[in-house]
């Protein structure tokens, strides 16, 4: 038996709808480009911390600053 929610499962004749993505967050760009600095300047921080890093930069910014078009 096919796993639940796999194209198997689809009834016949009905047409499955795809999702389209949406663009990242301010906060996914911000997270993205500066991730590897804070592994460069943490590099025992877990997964778990460099979020927590991350989250605490982030929440110093200015408004001006997390806007997407600054980027």
């Amino acid at each position: 038996m096919a796993p639940k929610g796999s194209k198997a499962d689809a009834k016949p004749g009905k047409e499955e709808k795809v999702k389209a993505k949406r663009a990242p967050s301010p906060y996914i760009l911000f997270c993205s480009e500066k991730r590897p600095e804070v592994k460069i300047k943490f590099p025992d921080a877990s997964f778990g911390e460099t979020g927590k890093i991350l989250g605490q930069m982030w929440s110093q910014l200015s408004e001006k600053d997390k806007a997407v078009s600054d980027r």
